[in-house]
């Protein structure tokens, strides 16, 4: 299977996110954003279809103000 991967500015773009919010995903266990691949000493990346998946499995927006999502 021929994945490509991608650099943080393409994941940034991908999930329209900044960077600040998307180190805060990397920081939260709870968020389940995946920890990129060390493909070099200062060298990291996304599996484009782990990121896919990802967003595939957020929930979707309630449209109601100040109420939790059950």
């Amino acid at each position: 299977m021929d994945d490509q991967l991608l650099t943080r500015p393409e994941v940034e773009a991908l999930v329209r996110l900044r960077r600040s919010a998307l180190y805060r995903l990397l920081r939260d266990p709870a968020s389940g954003f995946l920890l990129p691949l060390r493909i070099g000493q200062k060298a990291v990346r996304w599996r484009a279809s782990e990121i896919r998946e990802w967003i595939d499995a957020q929930p979707r927006a309630t449209g109601q103000a100040g109420e939790d999502a059950a």
